[in-house]
């Protein structure tokens, strides 16, 4: 029974495996007739031009179209296509073939000798029918195969079967030495690229020699660890060189700190080369990031120095992004634009930075003419945003840039976008000039003024000012712009000429000046002249007034001895109606019998009123006598002097003789 069930169990996994062996479909190569035909264009899938001929190594396509037979085609089966010997695959290597999102091919690119472009087929190929299409992919002349320039013909060979594609017109070039050289391609991956540096080819003596490379395009950066010096001697070939005796000397020049990155800057410091020393020449490799992804047709710039102490020298270079598999077509695109009001009117003098959404380059600007129109062609189909930089005059501008997205571009290739600005509205500034000057008191205030209005601090008009019949000294500005051009408001600010002697203050577009009036002060002293009262008849007190253009100012003031007879009115108007007033002070009291007033008022603010009085008079008479026996001894003068006393002090003197 055991026996029995082995024999049957081992004839089942022989049945099994039988049965799965007649599942297995076996790729294989679908026929020669896939291919239906082939054509050749330039890089960027344009006909050549006649005449036009190309280098080694300079990039090209072949554009193939394909049908594939139905029920012939399984997922993994493939189509080789073989390139002539001479030719070589150029980047990117690897490419795919869709039918809207679904992927009907792969295709690989092997740079073998010969050359040859393998597509593999997905499950889609063998679940449909009728299905056909085109490709294209990149090749190139190998500068070390082709020694001959002239035509040379282009061929896919697909199972035997030889497709032409059409002739290239090759120049072999005569290699000249430089003293700088640089050239760069784009990686499989086409975020990567490469750049190759040849310097001193003519192997000469190098003083002080340094190397500057700058990348140009944004948002591409030096992968720092790819760098590499080869140092050794070149040698010319003809058609192209290479470099002998060659050694890395990559790791000495970091060591040295001879390599710096800044940025999208790099310097290699190479130094001398004297005649003692070979070896004189340099190959350096680099490569680049692109921080985005980059659509087929896009140049990627970049430029390279080289100074010696004998001489500068300089190239700029370019690599464009190559696509495969589908149709890409370069910078052939446009945006064009009609810039209109919203009346519809056409207005000029718009523009517009073109910024690339994919990696912010500004590529270019648009202008609007007369007609209100303006473009800017040679674009990749990608996005863009458009910035106004500058609106029509009186128009705003616009606050956010207006995307254009790759969709917009219709069949010629162009997109278009009608723009409209709003006129920048209108504001008037009135204001009004007042006076702090006690009603022109002094005759100081002008009969004009000069009041200038500024916009953001810059002059841009200013009006002549007169009181009107009201005596109001109002002014206005109208038709003001209330925004610039580019969209912010404009602050407007008003001053005025400097008037002499006054202060100006100003609140909004009101103006104010103060001026302070001129003062004086006017002082009276009272003089007696009256023997020092000798007679006992002057007054304790008396009273004074001040005038001004002959009416009384102020109250009566009065003087006495407690204030020294004298006093001053301070802080006097000195001008009235622009003209000096007249002050005058006089004794308002009544005289005191027998004296008589006297004002001086020479100096107008120092006033002297001196009251006199005649003062009473006596005779004093007297007669000296001598008791002494008639001068019996002879001891009489012959003159005396006799002293007058007044209250007590010696007030006069006289001589006395004998008459």
């Amino acid at each position: 029974m055991k026996k029995s069930l082995r024999i049957f169990l081992m004839f089942t996994m022989v049945c099994s495996i039988i049965l799965q062996t007649n599942n297995i479909i076996r790729a294989q190569e679908v026929p020669s007739n896939v291919i239906t035909s082939a054509k050749i264009t330039d890089e960027s899938g344009k006909p050549f031009a006649e005449g036009v001929t190309i280098g080694p190594w300079q990039a090209f396509r072949i554009y193939a179209e394909y049908a594939l037979p139905d029920h012939m085609v399984h997922a993994g089966d493939t189509t080789t296509m073989i390139l002539p010997i001479g030719f070589g695959t150029a980047a990117p290597d690897h490419f795919e073939i869709k039918d809207g999102d679904n992927l009907i091919a792969t295709g690989t690119l092997y740079n073998e000798k010969p050359g040859k472009i393998v597509l593999t087929y997905t499950k889609y190929a063998e679940e449909h029918s009728g299905t056909h299409g085109s490709f294209y992919f990149n090749v190139n002349v190998n500068g070390e195969e082709q020694s001959q320039s002239g035509k040379i013909p282009v061929t896919l060979t697909v199972n035997g079967k030889v497709i032409p594609a059409g002739e290239v017109n090759y120049k072999k070039p005569q290699w000249v030495n430089q003293p700088l050289r640089k050239g760069g391609w784009m990686l499989d991956d086409k975020t990567r690229g490469k750049y190759d540096i040849r310097i001193n080819e003519s192997n000469n003596v190098l003083v002080n020699a340094k190397l500057v490379d700058t990348l140009e395009s944004p948002s591409v950066e030096y992968v720092k660890g790819s760098i590499k010096i080869l140092q050794g001697k070149w040698q010319n070939l003809g058609s192209t060189e290479v470099l002998k005796q060659q050694k890395d000397v990559t790791e000495k020049f970091k060591s040295e700190n001879r390599i710096k990155f800044e940025g999208n800057r790099l310097t290699i410091d190479i130094g001398n080369l004297p005649k003692e020393v070979e070896t004189r020449g340099f190959q350096i490799l680099y490569e680049v990031k692109l921080n985005y992804e980059p659509l087929a047709g896009e140049e990627i710039h970049n430029k390279v120095d080289l100074t010696t102490d004998g001489s500068d020298s300089h190239q700029s270079n370019f690599y464009k992004i190559r696509d495969a598999g589908g149709v890409g077509e370069g910078y052939v695109y446009k945006i064009k634009i009609k810039k209109t009001g919203k009346d519809g009117a056409p207005l000029a003098g718009a523009e517009f930075d073109v910024i690339r959404v994919r990696n912010k380059q500004k590529v270019g600007t648009i202008k609007s003419g007369a007609d209100g129109t303006g473009e800017l062609g040679k674009l990749l189909l990608d996005d863009y945003n458009l910035v106004e930089t500058k609106a029509p005059a009186g128009h705003m501008p616009l606050k956010d840039p207006i995307l254009i997205k790759s969709s917009d571009f219709g069949s010629n290739k162009i997109a278009e976008r009608k723009i409209e600005n709003k006129k920048i509205s209108k504001i008037d500034i009135n204001g009004e000039k007042t006076w702090d000057d006690a009603n022109n008191q002094d005759g100081k205030r002008p009969d004009r003024i000069r009041v200038n209005l500024f916009a953001n601090q810059q002059p841009i008009q200013n009006v002549e000012v007169r009181p009107d019949v009201n005596g109001k000294w109002k002014y206005s500005f109208k038709d003001l712009p209330e925004y610039d051009n580019e969209g912010h408001k404009i602050t407007y600010t008003i001053t005025e000429d400097t008037i002499s002697g006054y202060t100006s203050k100003v609140e909004g577009y009101n103006i104010k000046n103060s001026y302070t009036p001129e003062k004086t002060s006017i002082s009276v002293t009272k003089k007696w002249d009256d023997a020092n009262d000798q007679d006992g008849k002057r007054p304790t007190t008396i009273k004074v007034q001040l005038y001004a253009g002959g009416v009384k100012s102020g109250p009566e003031v009065e003087l006495s001895k407690d204030n020294g007879w004298t006093y001053t009115w301070n802080g006097l108007d000195k001008n009235k109606d622009g003209k000096p007033i007249k002050y005058t002070v006089d004794e308002v009291s009544a005289l005191p019998s027998g004296y008589i007033k006297a004002v001086d008022d020479s100096d107008p603010n120092k006033v002297v009123i001196t009251n006199s009085r005649q003062v009473e008079k006596i005779n004093i008479c007297g007669k000296k006598t001598w008791d002494d026996n008639n001068n019996q001894d002879g001891k009489r003068p012959t003159q005396i002097t006799v002293n007058l006393l007044k209250n007590g002090t010696k007030f006069k003197s006289v001589t006395v003789k004998a008459d």
